[in-house]
């Protein structure tokens, strides 16, 4: 690729060490002076950090719109004088540039750096008993200043990352993207931190308060923030560690800006699935740092009677709906033998052959009266066993029609206000009350998006996840079977082939090749 003509480079590295080491200055993100880059050097940044969009390349090749869409994800930026890189990638600049025989010197400017390694005696105590496995996790965390902690749906990805809250004992920001997932992060640090809510920052909408202890925001809110006039809350310095949950969106170009703007101490990314779709996950541990510690096998069982143990009795007991409540593994092979995959066929027949599937084709199928019929015809059998019912479909417009077809087919009224959807449309009032009733399991079938619920919501009591929507992304999987893995008892998945049509036909098969790795489960044709 070619050079900026803007930048000055040096020509020969020999002429790096004419000028003295080369300074790195370490805060929001990594700079060098532009009179201390050479060509390879700029070569080599370029070949790091200049990286393909794979979503652009895909749709440009099958004559999908890319509008919109960049050809590249360009993570080098060029302040005046300087050079300027995202921060998690000092770990390969140090390596490349001592393996040339580049001198080189780091300005640490990252606040908090006198913060003991036993954590602040005047900070809040951790109340909650963590497993070995979860213990694991948080002391490999406290061993690096930044990196991804891979945790599976179930496995108390809150729960650890409060107790590294304790423990390091400087102000953090938690980084969230759903309300829901910042209210469970709110409930959490109240019960296992022993906070008051006043004392809680929160950022997200209009309200802005910063704590002293722990804040709690939407990324969205503080990507607003980020826009407008300089708020406390952003500037360098405020707080000494960050934790972003569920940090495998972190690549979308809004949620990224948030993260350059702030420099913490410490960062910390928690995910069950770190791949991406369209492979960008690179851009997550330039921001936050490499993989430092996977969780793949922890042990069977709930964690919340131990973890509830420690809580005060004058908790919210809804609080105590934890993601650790039943354990998976990000492999998703914990033998249980009360655990199934129902596998159905559909009738539907598109008006139109189709090549691939696109919009046409996803509009009509969840349309189609006979295949909502079908799937409602499962979800029906659930009910009439009393079981608690997750749909998940991917259009808003489908969820109002499952809704609406499910409602008219149970047999009274108590049974149809059992019946509940749920859109990122829904104004917050509705949202809330819904979550309070699936906490307190006062109802029988969620009809939801899966961009909404399809990861990160904690429930005891879901025991069986109805997929109506096809796909081929093994994360999404991994994120939408943790929905069940909180229930102790049968688990149950149902999913559907539609062999009429070839493009959905071959994302089933996909999908069963990705089933038929879950050693958790047993496949049963349906």
């Amino acid at each position: 690729m070619n050079v900026p003509e803007s930048i000055d480079l040096i020509t020969d590295a020999s002429d790096v060490t004419g000028r003295g080491a080369v300074p790195i200055t370490l805060g929001p993100a990594l700079d060098i002076p532009r009179d201390h880059v050479t060509e390879e050097m700029m070569s080599f940044f370029q070949d790091k950090l200049i990286l393909p969009n794979l979503e652009y390349i895909i749709k440009r090749s099958m004559g999908f719109s890319s509008r919109g869409l960049s050809r590249q994800f360009n993570l080098i930026r060029n302040p005046a004088g300087r050079v300027r890189l995202p921060r998690g990638f000092l770990g390969q600049l140090l390596d490349w540039m001592t393996h040339r025989g580049i001198n080189w010197n780091l300005i640490d400017n990252r606040p908090f750096q006198n913060c003991s390694s036993e954590g602040n005696p005047l900070f809040p105590v951790f109340s909650g008993n963590l497993k070995d496995f979860q213990r694991e996790a948080v002391e490999s965390l406290l061993e690096i200043d930044g990196g991804v902690l891979v945790a599976p749906p179930g496995s108390g990805k809150t729960v650890m990352g409060l107790a590294l809250v304790a423990a390091r004992g400087v102000p953090t920001l938690i980084l969230t993207h759903r309300r829901e997932l910042l209210n469970q992060w709110i409930q959490r640090a109240e019960t296992f931190l022993s906070l008051d809510r006043k004392s809680i920052g929160i950022l997200c909408g209009p309200r802005r308060r910063v704590g002293r202890h722990i804040t709690i925001g939407m990324l969205q809110t503080l990507s607003r923030m980020s826009i407008g006039k300089s708020a406390s809350a952003l500037d360098p310095g405020t707080f000494g560690c960050i934790i972003v949950d569920e940090c495998h969106h972190l690549p979308a170009k809004t949620f990224r800006k948030v993260l350059e703007r702030l420099n913490p101490r410490f960062t910390v990314g928690l995910t069950a699935t770190p791949q991406r779709k369209y492979k960008d996950e690179k851009m997550i541990f330039l921001h936050l740092g490499p993989i430092v510690h996977t969780i793949t096998e922890v042990q069977s069982g709930s964690l919340a009677s131990e973890l509830c143990g420690s809580a005060s009795e004058d908790s919210d007991p809804l609080a105590l709906s934890d993601e650790s409540v039943q354990p998976a593994t990000a492999d998703l092979k914990v033998p249980r033998a009360d655990a199934k995959i129902i596998l159905g066929r559909t009738s539907f027949r598109s008006s139109r052959a189709y090549r691939r599937c696109c919009e046409s084709l996803y509009s009509e199928m969840t349309g189609d009266f006979s295949r909502n019929s079908e799937i409602l015809r499962a979800v029906m059998g659930e009910l009439e066993q009393n079981r608690r019912v997750l749909v998940l479909t991917e259009r808003k417009s489908h969820v109002q029609i499952l809704a609406q077809m499910l409602r008219q087919k149970v047999k009274s009224l108590t049974q149809e206000s059992m019946i509940m959807d749920l859109t990122g449309d829904d104004p917050l009032e509705k949202r809330r009350i819904i979550m309070e009733r699936l906490r307190s399991d006062n109802f029988n079938a969620l009809i939801a998006t899966g961009q909404l619920f399809g990861e990160g919501m904690d429930l005891f009591t879901l025991q069986t996840l109805v997929v109506a929507f096809p796909f081929t992304f093994r994360g999404k999987m991994i994120q939408y079977v943790g929905r069940i893995s909180r229930y102790p008892g049968e688990r149950r998945i149902f999913d559907f082939d539609d062999p009429f049509s070839p493009s959905l036909h071959r994302m089933f098969l996909q999908r069963r090749r990705h089933y038929r790795k879950m050693e958790a489960f047993t496949i049963v044709n349906g």
